[in-house]
């Protein structure tokens, strides 16, 4: 069903500090976490090996490790930051607990207990993320008689909070900037600190209070590091107790129960696969299960058994058996699913499932206006926003100021991974506008490249298949402020990425990597704030600059009918920068300061680093963009060479005129995907093949190429396919082994060691987006055969990403009951600070689970790295950027899937697999007709005289089809003229409707599908209804069906 906007939790006084964690909740639960009356805190026993809502933080040049295990949060300084490490203070390395509400006038007692491995300091204060100048308490008060008691309860340690007596010993507010200083903490020992105080010298913070302990290195503030290098220091029994009242006490969420019965949260279309899964206790549990469809009412309107069979699925590490109610055709809302004393979510049926309701926009039109709303440089208004928000509460809107405007940057000429100042460089360029990347303000060429690629590609494919309708300019499917300038609206939003990648352009061709802050800048940080870190362009490289040709070769044949000027430019730049790569090409060696490939690591602090090693598939896709556009053979004799062992651009992981099904080079390691955005050869070969009728037609492709095109994509459906057969969850994508590091902590000797682990059949960072990018290759392969257990493939896919899966996770935000809230986004963070900041809208592409778990969030909830099932991996909270991360070349896919679905599941056939196309000719007429290949076939029967054709089934429905006069030699559909009628027909009917081509006279003649006049819209609306068998006989005017 379609998530309606979701209240927050009901608090005390509404605390946000309560909100924003207690709502935080995945597939394995809320973080599950013991109140006490008065305590503040979220945890602090860190008791059955969870730490949040305390984590670690890293700024600068800090870097840490941690272990929570024994109830002991143990943190490994590797690297304090500070000036000595090219940092900048004392908080390069923190710890904390955010979302508190402390308040002014109130009575505190606060306690903790630490224990270092070497003696050094460490300042302690409750401070407002939100002001940093703000703090209610840094280690002043009335100091209480507290002692460490190993293995102590939360209520107990509350208790005896409240109940310990004075020492008589006061720091005063003043003194507390600096009392720190003179208190060392001695090494392998528990020192347990409590203190009274009152919030009398600030104001309080409702919601964006934070305890946070400074342990960094050393700095303006700071004349000595807290702790040297390499000490590990543990936290216990950690307390915060309002003495005044009770109101914003931490309040316990329960942790979320799967229902263990995983459907589509959204629903399915009438006609689709319907599947649901229910998850087993046990591997020996093969009984035959009666279950029953109910409907919003509660009437039974559907039943079935199961069929025994159990399946183990890799990636949940479960049992399960697969329900199938395909043939439950009736539409409603509210159904439920019961088997084995289980109930599944809600869930619809409907073929206008994605359309919205007329209260709220489509899934495609939310899953598109995420391109909007991360615009740089411009003000968003809320006109232009098409969803709520899908969290109540929240003071700020979605609109918002223009940040980064103008976006003036200097001009890096070397790769650093880590700036120990603000750098300076002599030359800055002005690269206003395009698409903030992800959650953070980068602006990335090859990430863009990707995700233009993806919305360009699927305006193509609208095209080709005669339902671009819905692209046209005003229809209300992109809702942005270019409407009504006679370009598609789609077009629109690519062209103010296409803007960004111009200016990004060097004089010599070559273009920049990529442009973002020298620094990370924090969540809930509005892109218009002030006092934010100095922007850099980082180096040119050939990746990029191949990413820029190919984006704009594209671009450019798609804008020549709404605006030849800007085509032009668009190509012009295409071709210089691909002869620039071409010209100062040098095989890969090494990565180097000022090298022209991208390093793995060394771009990365301040933003993603999309480092790649290997431009062989970048060559060959801008080469593929530049012949579709151009036609200029040059480009053929570059595409042609990938894969023949004989390319001087590096090393080639695919072959020409294929796509792959597996990922290698780069960034990826056989990872099970389509294309990534590092691995590009597969959308090279799908943009020739959307394009080959009309490069056949003019001699640039032959029909070998474009057979062995259609092969290869068929081939990549079979492939995933084979993988949902597989699975539990009908997910078309496998994890694969990859080794990695974890830090672990022994407790029994006070060390800690990097373990290095093998994660097996682990799942790889944005695990969601190799999902949808490979059901894109389902759906390719639908469209080149109109088999239907390529879209069953889609549909399937699809519900893995509404939720069923063993989480029982929706990863779109805003839809289904138990959907994704909480991307990672720093301007949706209203679960941090919701007096400022806005909840997400809906329609975001959460990247999903990952077995590798990097982030401080997700960790924090107790899990272990290489213990947990691949499917189970993720968290839904905005500061874990591991496994929440929102991209635009994850929701680029996400607009290409959807609208797929929209086009197609509606339509869907289950009388047969592929269509068939029978002529019969005689001297005054030729009918074309189409059928499935059906069971029932054998037994019916077919008459014919030269008006009608009768057929009778052996249900006795009979359907009589009026046939009207043909000219002799006309094949009506067979626009090509290659003897058959197929969808490379209907991609160049399109393309002459559009007066994109020109039709010869018998092309022209077997082009006319109604019998209208003319070649119009109306004909390829006819031959795209037989081709997916809405009629079944071509010219479709006058015929009736009985």
């Amino acid at each position: 069903m379609l998530k309606k906007t979701l209240g927050k939790k009901v608090i005390s006084v509404l605390s946000a500090a309560v909100m924003a964690t207690s709502a935080t909740a995945t597939g394995l639960g809320a973080i599950a976490l013991t109140a006490s009356a008065g305590n503040e805190l979220g945890e602090g026993t860190f008791e059955n090996g969870k730490g949040l809502p305390w984590h670690i933080c890293e700024n600068a040049t800090g870097e840490m490790k941690f272990d929570i295990t024994d109830g002991i949060y143990a943190i490994l300084i590797k690297t304090p930051g500070g000036t000595g490490y090219g940092g900048e203070d004392r908080w390069d390395c923190q710890f904390r607990h955010r979302n508190l509400t402390i308040e002014r006038g109130h009575t505190y007692r606060v306690t903790y207990s630490v224990n270092p491995t070497n003696s050094g300091h460490m300042y302690a204060k409750l401070g407002d993320m939100t002001n940093d100048n703000k703090e209610m308490w840094h280690g002043n008060g009335e100091k209480l008689s507290m002692t460490y008691e190993e293995g102590i309860s939360t209520d107990d340690l509350v208790s005896k909070l409240k109940s310990a007596s004075k020492t008589g010993e006061r720091v005063d507010y003043g003194q507390g900037w600096d009392a720190w200083k003179g208190v060392t903490i001695p090494a392998n020992q528990w020192s347990t600190y409590a203190y009274e105080f009152v919030v009398d010298q600030t104001d309080g913070a409702e919601g964006t209070g934070e305890w946070t302990f400074h342990m960094g290195g050393t700095g303006r503030y700071t004349q000595e590091e807290c702790f040297p290098a390499g000490t590990i220091v543990r936290f216990d029994n950690l307390a915060l107790v309002d003495m005044t009242d009770d109101k914003t006490d931490y309040v316990t969420s329960p942790d979320y129960e799967i229902t263990g019965v995983e459907v589509n949260q959204v629903g399915y279309y009438p006609n689709a696969a319907k599947k649901a899964t229910l998850i087993l206790d046990s591997e020996s549990d093969t009984k035959q299960y009666d279950y029953s469809i109910k409907d919003s009412g509660g009437n039974v309107v559907y039943t079935g058994t199961t069929d025994g069979k159990v399946i183990y699925d890799n990636g949940g590490w479960n049992y399960n058996q697969v329900i199938d109610f395909t043939d439950f055709t009736t539409e409603g809302k509210g159904y439920t699913l019961e088997v084995a004393g289980k109930t599944s979510i809600p869930f619809d049926i409907s073929s206008s499932l994605l359309s919205g309701d007329g209260s709220s926009a489509s899934m495609l039109t939310n899953a598109i206006n995420y391109f909007y709303q991360n615009r740089s440089g411009i003000d968003t208004k809320a006109e232009y926003i098409t969803s709520n928000q899908v969290v109540d509460g929240s003071s700020a809107t979605l609109a918002r100021k223009a940040g980064h405007n103008p976006d003036k940057a200097e001009v890096a000429d070397e790769w650093v991974y880590i700036y120990t100042e603000e750098p300076s460089y002599g030359k800055s360029i002005d690269v206003t506008g395009g698409w903030y990347d992800a959650g953070d303000y980068g602006k990335y060429i090859v990430n863009g490249g990707i995700s233009l690629w993806t919305l360009m590609n699927m305006y193509e494919r609208s095209v080709a298949v005669g339902k671009a309708d819905k692209w046209a300019d005003g229809s209300g499917t992109v809702v942005i402020p270019e409407t009504n300038n006679n370009t598609p609206d789609i077009l629109d939003e690519c062209k103010v990425e296409l803007d960004f990648f111009l200016k990004m352009q060097r004089e010599d061709g070559m273009v920049y990597h990529k442009m973002h802050d020298y620094k990370w800048t924090g969540l809930a940080v509005a892109p218009s704030q002030e006092g934010q870190p100095k922007r850099i362009v980082k180096p040119a490289t050939y990746a990029a600059t191949l990413n820029f040709a190919a984006a704009c070769a594209q671009g450019a044949r798609l804008f020549e009918a709404s605006d030849s000027t800007y085509a032009k430019t668009l190509k012009d730049a295409a071709v210089k920068a691909f002869k620039a790569a071409q010209d100062q090409y040098a095989p890969f060696t090494g990565f180097t300061d000022t090298g022209l490939y991208a390093p793995m690591v060394l771009a990365n602090k301040g933003g993603g680093p999309y480092g790649d090693d290997n431009v062989s598939d970048e060559f060959y896709w801008a080469a593929c963009e530049l012949y579709i556009t151009t036609g200029d053979k040059a480009y053929y004799d570059v595409l042609s060479q990938y894969g023949n062992g004989q390319n001087v651009y590096g090393k080639d992981n695919g072959k020409a005129f294929e796509v792959s099904s597996v990922l290698a080079g780069g960034e990826n390691n056989n990872t099970c995907s389509l294309f990534t955005w590092g691995t590009l050869n597969s959308v090279g070969t799908i943009s020739m093949y959307e394009n080959s009728a009309d490069m056949l037609k003019k001699g640039l492709l032959t029909q070998d190429e474009v057979d062995k095109m259609k092969e290869s994509i068929i081939r990549a459906g079979d492939y995933y396919l084979d993988i949902q057969s597989k699975s539990a969850y009908d997910i078309p994508y496998v994890g694969h082994n990859y080794d990695t590091e974890v830090w672990k902590y022994d407790s029994a000797s006070g060390t800690g060691n990097l373990v290095g682990l093998e994660l097996e059949d682990g799942y790889e960072w944005g695990s969601n987006s190799m999902v949808i990018n490979n059901v894109m290759a389902l759906a390719l392969a639908y469209d080149a055969t109109g088999d239907v257990k390529y879209i069953d493939g889609v549909t399937s896919a699809f519900d893995y990403l509404m939720g069923r899966n063993p989480l029982e996770q929706s990863y779109v935000t805003g839809y289904g009951e138990h959907s994704t809230q909480y991307p990672h986004h720093r301007w949706w963070s209203g679960q941090l600070n919701s007096s400022d900041f806005p909840y997400a809208p809906a329609g975001v592409l959460s990247g999903g689970p990952n077995s590798n778990m990097e982030d401080p969030m997700v960790q924090g909830m107790g899990y272990k790295i290489g213990s947990l099932a691949p499917m189970k991996c993720y968290l839904d909270n905005v500061e874990a950027w591991s496994v929440n991360e929102c991209t635009i070349n994850w929701n680029s896919p996400l607009c290409w899937v959807v609208s797929f679905i929209e086009d197609e599941a509606p339509n869907i056939q289950r009388d047969g697999t592929k269509p068939t196309t029978t002529t019969t000719t005689d001297e005054n007429e030729t009918t074309t007709t189409t059928a499935a290949t059906t069971a029932s076939d054998s037994d019916s029967t077919t008459t014919s005289n030269s008006n009608e054709t009768t057929a009778t089934t052996s249900e006795g429905a009979t359907t009589t089809t009026t046939v009207f006069s043909t000219p002799a030699g006309v094949l009506l559909g067979d626009v090509n003229l290659d003897g058959d009628v197929d969808l490379s027909d209907a991609v160049l009917l399109n393309k002459a409707v559009a007066g994109a081509v020109q039709l010869n006279e018998q092309a022209t003649l077997n082009a006319d599908c109604n019998r209208g006049v003319g070649i119009t819209a109306d004909d390829s609306m006819s031959l795209l209804k037989f081709l997916v068998h809405l009629i079944d006989a071509l010219p479709e005017i006058g015929r009736a069906h009985v």
